[in-house]
């Protein structure tokens, strides 16, 4: 039975975003191409690469320090040192012109640059371990959009179909009712029953694009009137497959931002403790000052020494007591998670064989409503039944068919979903 409106719909949704073409989406594209293009995900990955950065910023510190100047003063000289180069005073007021450089480099540090670097490691860990689990909100949003979608079209079908009967039965009753062998009355309602249908298939067509135009925008892509929809019924190997992986009580992913964050609080933890050790630093300076008149030699200057921090590290065991205090946050909400994961796989996983057996179920239903609706045509011509009773025969053979492809839907949604739970 061809749905005209519902088609003519999709055909203009189709000429607003150009040419269409056929093609078939299955639900692991859709769920593929929502990880790909999810802002949520693409977020993520801006987090990754500044984690990324910050590992750069950590190991700048095993570099010198140096710095390069050129200056030229006038007024009293001692100016001169907030430039970096220190020029040979011998009067309050005088004029300079100057050029040197000056170094110094923190030989040995007990650790602190190292155990910072560990810590920027361990951040690139955790942002690249969030992101996944973006991926996978993504990926399961995507999975309900195309749920959702399925079952819209599935009602407009239904309803579709529900038009056609009623149609047939207002053109049986009408035919009866002129031969004089059925009431005007069921022509009267028969014809009414016909335009509810086609009311009610309205609305449908109208939920089918809506849900369809969600799912596309969760794809970043619109789809096209020619896009056809497609979640085979899984099979019994598969469902098989997916209870015994559901069944190994898989770790969440979240486990995995935990042991990043545990690590990176361990190592700022070891950054705060040889905050309060000593720091091997060596240094020097080189260049030219030169007063207008007379003229200056230039200096060199070079040592070495041992840097004492007094009270730096207070501020450091804080920040290290904060970042421990977030990572075991996130090591409980991991546990939990664990729960959590375990209840939900063990819901779907009795979802997935109870949708499985229904199915199955369903078609010894759909043969004896089948049954009962040809019955009830023979019986409603033959005039030994209402018109009543011929109209929910028919609705119940619509009821029938329409529970049978959407048990078939919630299987093969269920087990999708049970994918993506279950990846790593």
């Amino acid at each position: 039975m061809k749905l005209r409106p519902l088609a003519a719909l999709w055909l203009v949704g189709a000429l607003a975003t150009g040419a269409a073409r056929a093609e078939t989406l299955t639900i692991e594209d859709a769920t593929r191409l929502a990880q790909e293009r999810s802002p949520r995900r693409q977020e993520a990955q801006a987090l990754v690469e500044g984690a990324r950065a910050a590992v750069s910023v950590a190991r700048s510190g095993y570099l010198p320090d140096a710095n390069l100047a050129a200056v030229a003063t006038a007024g009293f000289g001692g100016s001169t040192q907030q430039l970096g180069v220190r020029g040979i005073i011998n009067s309050p007021y005088t004029q300079h012109f100057g050029a040197g450089i000056e170094a110094g480099w923190t030989v040995y540090d007990f650790g602190r640059t190292s155990s910072r670097v560990d810590a920027a490691l361990a951040r690139v860990d955790s942002a690249t371990a969030w992101k996944g689990l973006t991926g996978r909100a993504a990926a399961l949003d995507a999975a309900r959009a195309f749920g959702a979608a399925l079952m819209a079209e599935e009602d407009a079908r239904a309803t579709a179909a529900a038009v056609g009967f009623r149609s047939r039965g207002a053109d049986a009753s009408r035919t009866l009712a002129r031969t004089g062998l059925r009431p005007e009355m069921d022509a009267l309602l028969a014809g009414a029953r016909a335009a509810e249908a086609k009311a009610a298939l309205a609305i449908a067509e109208a939920e089918v694009g809506v849900a369809r135009a969600t799912l596309g925008a969760m794809l970043g892509r619109p789809l096209s009137a020619a896009t056809t929809l497609s979640a085979p019924e899984p099979r019994k190997s598969d469902v098989d497959h997916a209870t015994v992986s559901a069944g190994a009580a898989p770790r969440d992913p979240l486990h995995d931002v935990a042991a990043a964050e545990e690590a990176r609080a361990a190592a700022l933890d070891r950054a705060a403790t040889a905050e309060h050790l000593p720091r091997l630093v060596v240094a020097g300076s080189a260049g030219y000052a030169r007063r207008v008149a007379p003229d200056e030699p230039g200096y060199v200057a070079a040592g070495a020494g041992v840097v004492v921090p007094l009270f730096a590290f207070v501020g450091e065991a804080a920040r290290a007591r904060e970042a421990g205090a977030s990572a075991r946050g996130a090591a409980a909400r991991a546990s939990q998670a664990d729960v959590e994961l375990a209840i939900l796989l063990a819901r779907e996983t009795a979802s997935l064989r109870a949708f499985t057996a229904a199915r199955a179920a369903a078609d010894t239903s759909m043969a004896a409503a089948k049954t009962a609706l040809d019955a009830a045509e023979a019986r409603y011509a033959a005039g030994q039944i209402s018109f009543a009773e011929a109209d929910a025969a028919r609705d119940a053979f619509v009821r029938t068919e329409s529970t049978r492809r959407r048990l078939g839907i919630e299987a093969a949604l269920s087990l999708a979903r049970l994918r993506i739970w279950l990846a790593r």
